[in-house]
Formats: C-alpha cells, sequence, structure tokens
C-alpha cells in the first residue's frame, strides 16, 4: 500500500512598507482560506521595508494562524528589489516547494491559492501569473472610472503563456527558483521601478514555463489618495519614465523610445478631437494623462529619471 502524498508546502511572500491595515486585511484572508486546504501547508513570508518596522505588530497578531508559519524580515532599504529578493530568500529558507508573491495593498479571490495551484498542476508551469483588478474607493471621482485610468493591465486566455505579468500575482516554483540564483530583481532598479518586467524578462530568457490563471484574480484596493488628478498626472509621467528604463534594460534602442514618446504625446494632443468627432466625451483628463506618459519617455531619452512614489 503506497504512503500518503505530503501536501506541498507553499510560502505566500508579501513586501510591505507603511500599509499596517491593509495587511492586516490581507492577512486575514489568506488565513481564511489557507488552512482549509488539505493538499497543502500554507506559510506567509512578510518583508518590512519600512524603516520603522512597522509591521511588526501586525504580523504578532497572526502568529499560529497559518500551518506553514508566518515570518517577519525587516530590510528597511528603500529599494523594493531588495524587499523582493529578501522575500524570495525567506521563503526559500521556509522550505517552500512554492512561493506565491502579492502586493500588501491586494485581497486575494477566495480561492486564490487553490486555484493558482491548480493551474500550475493542470499546465505543469513553473510559473503562474493571474489578473490584478483594480478597486476605486466608493467616494472615487467619477471621471476616475469614466475614464480609463484603471485596470490597465491586461488579460489573457485561461492556460496560456502570457507576454507579461504582475508581481502582484505569482506563484512560482521555489525548486525553479533555486536553480537559478542569478534571476533575482535588480537593485539599479529598486527606486526607480520597472525591476519586476525586467525580472519576468530575465526569468523567461533563462526558460521559464510560464502560464496565465484567469480565475485567480488579486484586488488592488485603490485608496483615495491615489484618486487625486494631481496624482494620477504625476503617476502616469512615471510611468512613461519607468517604460523607458525598462525598456532600455531590455536593449531597446534609445531613439525608438524617443519616437514612442513623441507617438504618445501626439495621441494626448488628438484624443479629445477625435472623441468629439465621434460625439464621445473628450476625455481631457486622460489627455493630459497620456501626454505625461509621452513626456516621461522622452524626458527618459535625455536622462530624466523618476523614482517609484
Amino acid at each position: 500500500m503506497s504512503g500518503a502524498v505530503e501536501p506541498r508546502r507553499v510560502v505566500v511572500s508579501i513586501c510591505t512598507y507603511r500599509r499596517n491595515e491593509p495587511l492586516r486585511r490581507l492577512l486575514g484572508a489568506l488565513a481564511a482560506q489557507a488552512n482549509s486546504i488539505e493538499t497543502m501547508t500554507v506559510g506567509v513570508s512578510i518583508i518590512d521595508d519600512s524603516p520603522e518596522a512597522g509591521a511588526r505588530s501586525v504580523v504578532s497578531q497572526f502568529e499560529g494562524r497559518f500551518s506553514g508559519g508566518i515570518g517577519y524580515t525587516s530590510t528597511a532599504s528603500g529599494n523594493i528589489s531588495t524587499a523582493r529578493n529578501a522575500a524570495i530568500a525567506t521563503a526559500l529558507d521556509m522550505d517552500a516547494d512554492w512561493v506565491m508573491f502579492i502586493d500588501d495593498d491586494c485581497l486575494p479571490h477566495e480561492r486564490w491559492i487553490e486555484i493558482m495551484a491548480s493551474t500550475q498542476q493542470r499546465t505543469g508551469a513553473d510559473l503562474v501569473t493571474g489578473p490584478v483588478e483594480d478597486i476605486a474607493p466608493p467616494n472615487a471621482p467619477a471621471w476616475l472610472t469614466q475614464q480609463p485610468f484603471l485596470n490597465l493591465i491586461a488579460q489573457y486566455t485561461d492556460g496560456e503563456e502570457p507576454p507579461y505579468g504582475t508581481t502582484a500575482n505569482v506563484f512560482i516554483s521555489a525548486a525553479w527558483l533555486r536553480a537559478h540564483p542569478d534571476v533575482r530583481f535588480r537593485s539599479q532598479l529598486g527606486e526607480l521601478g520597472g525591476e519586476d518586467m525586467v525580472w519576468f524578462d530575465t526569468a523567461r530568457s533563462a526558460g521559464i514555463v510560464h502560464r496565465y490563471s484567469l480565475h485567480a484574480p488579486v484586488y488592488e484596493q485603490v485608496p483615495l489618495e491615489r484618486c487625486r488628478f494631481g496624482y494620477q498626472l504625476r503617476n502616469k509621467l512615471w510611468f512613461g519614465n519607468t517604460m523607458y528604463v525598462t525598456s532600455s534594460h531590455r536593449g531597446e534602442a534609445p531613439n525608438r523610445l524617443l519616437l514612442r514618446g513623441i507617438k504618445y504625446l501626439v495621441n494626448g494632443l488628438a484624443m479629445p478631437l477625435r472623441r468629439i468627432v465621434r460625439r464621445e466625451d473628450p476625455h481631457l483628463r486622460y489627455s493630459l494623462a497620456t501626454i505625461c506618459i509621452g513626456i516621461g519617455l522622452v524626458g527618459g531619452r535625455f536622462g530624466l529619471r523618476l523614482k517609484h512614489h
């Protein structure tokens, strides 16, 4: 008679920075689903990058709530790449078979862990990523959802190989990470952003098998302070700039990126007129946001580097 199959060891890694209440909600949501899964033991690793190590008190409230344990590491680096690399190292130290990533301001689907693991088993992938859906607060301004400021991350067919991924929703083989110690987040991008896109590119170049899990979303809870128009404009300016930085690291020619920035500028300027001709709302706010993306790209060609906020 064959012995029982040992449950897979999954560690959910969360990088956090001064978001104690969102982190508490996330840990509660994970605890609610983790211990109901008989085929896995689920642990959690918290990487606190805030200088005051403020998340320690939140983590202490969840001691004993996860069958795979809960760990806490303070990096206090101000560099998201450092925090993400610490998350990988800590999960591997916890003897994980599989490592999951989720952001501290997200909440998972109620069967997130099971569905991601099921997609992996069905496809045989080393890496599974899933959707991230923005949830605006009830008192957010109408223009935020009426114009395309949110939910800009593309969705793909379930089980297909997606061209991109997001570190807010990841299920990855610990054995693959151990076998590829060079596939880590680049510290030089940790303050500018784009470290996640370069990491996915590096993993793809190293031969990782990547599949998409459509039915395992996580929901980013957009705080009210991010709903201000000024914040959105600065975010798009940074987005354009980090697009330049990331694409440069991926080997794209500087002048090609300059032309892409000019295209964004032209499209942003022309957007209201095109929409008015079609008798649609001119989307003036999003037009300005598109122009900011172009400025960020063009500025990158001439040395502009904006830190991630």
